[in-house]
């Protein structure tokens, strides 16, 4: 007869079968949840990147104004977002309908 890894009170011994599928099933189940999560919560994980990348981008071309002009910082910072916001202007007038 072979071993069976429960023990008499119906629990699983450590090291067992029946721990080691318990185990695993957790495992599984919290891999599976983990993708559930992500898969509805996509939206917000692409809008944080996209904040994350806007925010690098910005401050290289801060830094870009504060090296180049030599202007105080909050200068510097209108004068990105100024040069920014007519980037976007322009592209989208010249490659809009």
């Amino acid at each position: 007869m072979t071993k069976l890894s429960v023990a008499s009170g119906g629990e699983a011994r450590p090291g067992g079968l029946a721990h080691r599928a318990l185990v695993v099933f957790a495992v599984v189940v919290a891999v599976g949840a983990a993708a559930l999560f992500l898969w509805h919560t996509l939206d917000v994980v692409f809008f944080l990147f996209a904040g994350v990348l806007l925010a690098v981008a910005l401050r290289a071309l801060f830094v870009f104004f504060v090296r180049r002009t030599r202007v105080p910082e909050r200068v510097a910072f209108g004068l990105t977002l100024v040069a920014l916001s007519g980037a976007v202007v322009f592209f989208g007038i010249y490659l809009g309908p």
